[in-house]
């Protein structure tokens, strides 16, 4: 059987949801989606979220006779009528993330982000590249802030994503608990929604989750 390389506990689910304030929250993480392992991760990825979809939403079925055009196509983002849906891969795994688009009340949900990396891997220059002094110095660890600004580019869909990462910026970063750190992100022009990230001081992975919104900044 393929292994599972890390798997957020329900307890875990549950605090991330409740902080994004999302429903129906499903984090897949293999090790062998990861690009270290696998050069067709990306197709994989894709393939069994096809298939999860397939299962679990048989009253409104994503797939019939055949996998949606994404399963098989990079040049296609995956879709769901009732999901929220984002995908990332990194070194040593990969891996998807959903949520319900019922989360979608009180102006929030525009798009789910969701980003993994290996810490060792983010160096001085690439914090140096996407962040400025003062988000490093608020940051619970300046590594943080590339792969919190990946989820926020990923999750905000349409006319509010910055055409950079540098363009977002990241605050209001608090612990919650040793291994949960909530933060806002926004642009010059929008608020772009509200993000967590788990880190363990035993893995050398970081895991960051984005629920985007649509909502223009008071200028």
């Amino acid at each position: 059987m393929e292994k599972r390389a890390r798997v957020f506990t329900p307890s875990e689910i549950l605090k991330i949801e409740q902080l994004l304030e999302c429903r129906g929250l499903v984090v897949e993480l293999r090790d062998a989606w990861g690009t270290m392992l696998n050069p067709d991760h990306r197709l994989q990825i894709r393939r069994a979220l096809a298939q999860y979809l397939a299962d679990v939403d048989v009253a409104h079925p994503q797939i019939s006779l055949e996998f949606p055009i994404w399963a098989s196509s990079l040049e296609t983002l995956p879709a769901s009528p009732h999901h929220f849906i984002s995908i990332s891969h990194g070194y040593r795994l990969g891996g998807y993330a959903l949520c319900d688009k019922s989360t979608a009340g009180s102006g929030l949900g525009s798009g789910l982000g969701f980003d993994l990396e290996t810490l060792s891997r983010i160096t001085p220059a690439i914090v140096e590249r996407v962040s400025h002094p003062l988000e490093q110095d608020t940051a619970p660890d300046p590594r943080f802030l590339w792969s919190a600004k990946e989820a926020c580019f990923k999750a905000s869909l349409g006319p509010q994503q910055p055409v950079a990462i540098t363009e977002i910026r990241t605050e209001n970063w608090i612990s919650v608990s040793e291994y949960f750190h909530t933060f806002n992100a926004s642009t010059l022009r929008h608020n772009l929604g509200r993000g967590i990230l788990s880190s363990h001081p035993r893995n050398d992975e970081v895991f960051a989750f984005f629920l985007g919104i649509a909502d223009p900044l008071l200028t």
